[in-house]
């Protein structure tokens, strides 16, 4: 009794929030920052670079609310802020980039990783080819219901539309990992999908789905 009663203040101490799922809130809130993440062309991994071996995403210029979710959303997992480096880059749209020793592998193994056909070539400084994966996401890693709705929520901020009242959509760009995931995560939870579009003859490809709000799967009054 006095060890379970010791393992329970360790607990506490540490602030591990259990949800009803028996699930902590340090999962829930990673898979709200997933759902906040780039997948265009899935997740590269460059696992012999210096530096681009610890890449977890990146943000376009006009992307700076989705931008500012995340970085709460790192405070909400407990995850340290100066561990990641945050590198805005020149030019009229300047795209941040987030990088992080520390927790790259934890980001990382929400995808699977294939070898790409790609090869990378870096700077003259270094004058190297480097191996490139392609990161797809795993369904499996977003098993309880608060997962779901935690990374359905982060991606309707990335990639979220409100048409209407009644009609919301997600829109992905050549993101086919994400657009699956999300389609099968809508019906886990029983959103309404009233149609789905994929065209690939665009570049980049557009896949698109289209749904009725439901708040109590999704806060829609975070995106107002």
């Amino acid at each position: 009794m006095k060890l379970i009663f010791s393992s329970v203040i360790v607990l506490i101490f540490l602030g591990l929030d259990f949800s009803r799922d028996g699930f902590t809130k340090q999962n829930e809130d990673l898979s709200f920052l997933i759902g906040l993440m780039n997948d265009y062309g899935g997740k590269p991994f460059l696992p012999n670079h210096p530096k681009e071996k610890n890449y977890i995403t990146d943000f376009y210029s006009g992307q700076s609310e989705s931008l500012e979710q995340f970085k709460l959303g790192i405070l909400k997992v407990n995850l340290k802020m100066e561990d990641f480096e945050f590198i805005e880059g020149d030019g009229d749209s300047p795209i941040t980039r987030v990088y992080s020793s520390k927790y790259s592998k934890l980001f990382n193994s929400y995808y699977k990783f294939k070898k790409s056909d790609d090869f990378y070539y870096d700077d003259e400084a270094l004058d190297k080819e480097f191996l490139v994966k392609t990161g797809m996401l795993k369904k499996n890693k977003f098993k309880q219901k608060h997962q779901k709705k935690q990374f359905l929520k982060g991606c309707f901020i990335r990639n979220g539309v409100i048409i209407n009242d009644q009609l919301y959509e997600f829109r992905f760009s050549n993101s086919s990992s994400k657009y699956k995931l999300t389609k099968l995560l809508c019906k886990d939870l029983h959103l309404e999908i009233v149609k789905t579009e994929v065209n690939k003859k665009t570049t980049p490809a557009s896949m698109i789905i289209h749904f009725k709000p439901k708040e109590d799967v999704i806060d829609f009054k975070l995106m107002n």
